[in-house]
């Protein structure tokens, strides 16, 4: 089966690992993120690459080098027995375990970043317009059912799983029933 993100072909620049069906060196995407630049940046300097090409670089790199495939912050406001149902290839903790209960939403999402969580998961609906979504440090994601009950929540678990698994942009995403 031909890998549709990374080959190395020793006719392509000597074998070195680059994104299938172009010219561009994976290093490369490492060395724009390591200095801090966007992924948009990243895209828009070298098009050949495919967004979704990127982010699985990226996914696998992130698993490769830490065994964590994402590190999950759940809400205040979201059951903390939700965390029991995340893969263990999810570094899955609740906002009281880490101390943050009671925090404003800027502020949890500032202590969220610094402490580099990947997603903040909630089911507070109001979030997208108490924060300036523009400015997100991390990816939050909503999910949305009739009631905030464990049985209603889990449901959502396979398309929230599926979705931070994709590796996400700062913004905000909706998992819905």
């Amino acid at each position: 089966m031909t890998d549709t993100v990374i080959e190395r072909n020793p006719d392509i620049l000597g074998g070195t690992p680059v994104f299938t069906g172009t010219r561009v060196p994976v290093r490369i995407l490492m060395e724009h993120l390591e200095a801090g630049d966007r992924l948009d940046e990243f895209l828009d300097d070298y098009p050949t690459v495919s967004r979704e090409q990127a982010v699985e670089a990226i996914s696998r790199a992130r698993t490769i080098l830490v065994g964590v495939l994402m590190r999950v912050l759940l809400d205040e406001s979201t059951r903390r027995r939700l965390a029991a149902s995340f893969p263990d290839s999810f570094g899955t903790r609740t906002v009281q375990q880490m101390g943050w209960a009671g925090c404003g939403n800027g502020e949890l999402l500032r202590l969220a970043a610094d402490d580099e969580f990947d997603a903040l998961v909630t089911v507070d609906h109001g979030f997208a317009h108490q924060q300036n979504v523009t400015e997100l440090p991390i990816p939050v994601v909503i999910m949305v059912a009739g009631r905030t009950r464990l049985q209603e929540l889990l449901p959502l678990m396979p398309q929230l799983i599926a979705l931070l698994s994709r590796g996400l942009e700062r913004r905000i995403y909706h998992v819905v029933v």
